[in-house]
């Protein structure tokens, strides 16, 4: 009588893997999405010229400011307040997340979504390549830090842990039931 014996195990170790690097990039979309939305937020702080723009001609500035922020009597924005919106942004406050000014940082390029294997664990880097978006997030300033990632990551950590939940139950369903 001869018996045999079959390992499983590269099998269950290459699964665990996929599922892992499915739940990393689940859990770091996540983030990545929310940190977006964030970044899109109007301001509640000062108005302030976008770095750039010309006046609207000599003495036009102060009429357009003033109508900057109201309606016309008809309830609609007039030209000039049109004109002006393109021209002026709303800074945030201190502890807010950063006002759009250019939109580089909520731009296709600002934050950025990487995999990366390292040994055996699976890192999601959800970072910005622009130079502003580390002293905005860290740097001690006169007008205050906008932190941005790890204010998503501290007002998001539930979500973004279900979703890392949700991507492991669907992969091990999914292996479980001979989908994969």
């Amino acid at each position: 009588m001869s018996t045999t014996f079959k390992s499983n195990l590269p099998e269950v170790a290459k699964g665990i893997e996929e599922a892992t690097k499915k739940a990393v990039a689940a859990g770091a979309a996540k983030l990545h999405e929310l940190t977006v939305k964030n970044l899109k937020q109007q301001g509640h702080g000062r108005i302030y010229r976008i770095p750039g723009t010309k006046t609207l001609g000599r003495g036009k500035t102060a009429m357009g400011r003033a109508r900057f922020s109201g309606y016309a009597a008809s309830g609609t924005l007039d030209k000039a307040s049109k004109r002006l919106r393109s021209k002026f942004y709303v800074a945030s406050a201190p502890g807010e997340y950063p006002a759009v000014r250019l939109g580089d940082l909520s731009g296709p390029r600002g934050i950025l979504l990487t995999l990366k294997k390292e040994d055996t664990s699976w890192l999601g880097l959800v970072h910005s390549p622009l130079a502003h978006a580390a002293a905005l997030e860290s740097k001690k300033s006169a007008k205050g830090r906008r932190p941005f990632l790890s204010r998503t990551w501290q007002e998001n950590e539930k979500a973004i842990q279900d979703a890392v939940n949700h991507a492991v139950a669907t992969e091990m369903q999914e292996r479980m039931t001979g989908g994969a």
